[in-house]
């Protein structure tokens, strides 16, 4: 007994290890049929007493113990111990999944008893103990795991999103069995090469663009492979935020260069100013000759704002007024 429970505890201390989903149950006592200790049914079709399960027939038919686990679990390996009777020598126990150790009962005959027989990587949701030969099983020690199954998967928010400047939720989390999902947000569609950055919640974004989300199940020495299609969500570009350029008045030919109008601002781009609708600067445009100017102007957008792009309503009328002319009168000539 001290044996099978420091089995147990070993195994648990390994299982929080390595993700805390493994476990073990620990059959000692059976009754024909079906034993139970969820998720794990051990089931046997012909029981001696109550601490030994009978493994064959005196008439050499097979003899079968039926080990499975619940929806959602899948067994790792099983251990038994068992004692050869009759029919033991050259009618080994075998296994439908799993492998068994070298020391698996069938190899020497009467008497012989197996102590931790192990049959290894079962990685099914059952398996199947059977024999020719006549054997008592006394102990059967079933570790198991919770599959790793994507049970919801990762979806992007139904929420159209633009940009506003502060972060914001693109992805809902998914559900898994058997492990832990951990993810990865990018900003261009390469598939990770490695998952050491990866991580349980999800990374909201800030900047407009398109993010693709990656993801796999971290079941703790074991993993599924990274998703080979991203999960993608848009943050939209917003529209900039802009005051118009306004002209300037009272302006009158001076023979010099003058500032036609008063600069509009611009939140989320640069305004630009143009004279023919072509030829654009952020510079303010300026003008000499007396007459009426159009000053077109526009605004490119940042990486988070959309362009407002020049039409007919994006210009301001500018005239500068013919200036009086400075003249000398004439004089009339004297002593003619």
């Amino acid at each position: 007994m001290r044996k099978v429970k420091l089995f147990f505890l070993l195994t648990a201390l390994l299982a929080i290890a390595q993700g805390a989903w493994a476990d073990t149950k620990t059959f000692t006592s059976f009754s024909e049929g079906n034993n139970t200790q969820s998720p794990v049914t051990v089931n046997c079709n012909a029981l001696q007493t109550p601490t030994y399960i009978r493994l064959g027939r005196f008439d050499g038919g097979t003899g079968i113990i039926q080990i499975s686990v619940s929806t959602g679990y899948t067994i790792t390996e099983v251990k038994f111990e068992a004692s050869s009777m009759i029919f033991g020598s050259g009618h080994p126990i075998t296994a439908t999944y799993g492998t068994l150790s070298n020391n698996s009962p069938g190899v020497n005959g009467f008497g012989t008893s197996f102590t931790d027989v192990t049959l290894s990587n079962v990685n099914n949701t059952q398996t199947r103990l059977e024999s020719t030969g006549f054997y008592f099983v006394t102990q059967i020690q079933v570790t198991y795991e919770a599959s790793m199954a994507l049970t919801g998967a990762p979806k992007a928010v139904n929420a159209a999103l633009a940009y506003s400047g502060t972060a914001q939720t693109l992805f809902n989390e998914g559900t898994a069995t058997g492990g832990t999902l951990k993810y990865k947000v990018t900003t261009t569609n390469s598939k990770p090469a490695s998952t050491a950055d990866f991580k349980t919640t999800i990374d909201q974004g800030t900047n407009a663009g398109t993010y693709y989300l990656w993801y796999y199940i971290d079941g703790g020495g074991t993993s599924t492979p990274v998703n080979d299609a991203a999960v993608t969500k848009t943050i939209k570009m917003a529209a900039p935020t802009y005051e118009a350029p306004t002209a300037k008045s009272g302006l009158v030919y001076t023979g010099s260069a003058q500032t036609l109008i008063s600069a509009g601002t611009v939140s989320g781009g640069t305004m630009k100013y143009s004279l023919d609708g072509t030829t654009w600067s952020a510079s303010l445009p300026t003008g000499t000759n007396a007459g009426t100017y159009n000053v077109y102007y526009c605004v490119d957008g940042d990486a988070n704002h959309l362009n407002v792009p020049y039409d007919a309503a994006h210009k301001v009328t500018v005239t500068i007024a013919k200036a009086a002319p400075t003249y000398t009168a004439p004089t009339a000539k004297s002593g003619l």
